[in-house]
């Protein structure tokens, strides 16, 4: 079992997290478990928020349930950061580091895969350079606009891996 906490600080977040699953635990559940001690706060709409950062695995997590809201709420959503190179793989990691296996969660998030949004930077010659993968297309686009806003000579697009060049994304294939 490889799961310890980690400090918000070294949590690094570009956007937002990415919430991939529901584990099997409350907060109190969990912290007896594994240790893991939990912060709390309060988010409008949903009551208290009961929070910690932790390393599971090799990856990086952000837990979090909300215990006034409903029974569901009150167990750990797990996130990961916004630019999580393969999603499945780290949840893959997460349930061997927690010594779990898939049908005991809660929940999972569908479509779980490698980060497939790409945030470049274009030069003045028009050459592209990629700067960050993201598992959501808001995310990219989030940090997009963060770049644009400093005013910068580049420009900046989001596209989707493997596409070539600005232009509407591909759909996905069926």
């Amino acid at each position: 079992m490889s799961v310890g906490q980690i400090d918000e600080s070294e949590w690094k977040e570009l956007t937002w997290p990415v919430a991939i699953c529901t584990l099997p635990f409350t907060p109190e559940q969990f912290s007896a478990k594994y240790g893991i001690q939990f912060a709390e706060g309060r988010e409008e709409g949903l009551g208290l928020s009961r929070y910690a950062f932790a390393q599971i695995g090799d990856v990086p997590c952000f837990l979090q349930a909300f215990p006034e809201a409903s029974a569901e709420a009150g167990f750990l959503t797990v996130s990961v950061r916004s630019y999580q190179s393969n999603s499945e793989r780290a949840l893959q990691e997460i349930l061997s580091g927690l010594e779990l296996d898939a049908e005991s969660l809660r929940w999972r998030a569908e479509g779980l895969g490698p980060a497939r949004w790409v945030l470049c930077r274009l030069d003045d010659n028009g050459n592209e350079s990629e700067m960050q993968r993201f598992l959501e297309r808001e995310s990219a686009e989030r940090l997009k606009t963060k770049y644009d806003q400093k005013g910068h000579r580049q420009a900046y697009l989001v596209k989707e891996a493997g596409r070539q060049g600005p232009g509407p994304p591909a759909h996905d294939q069926p």
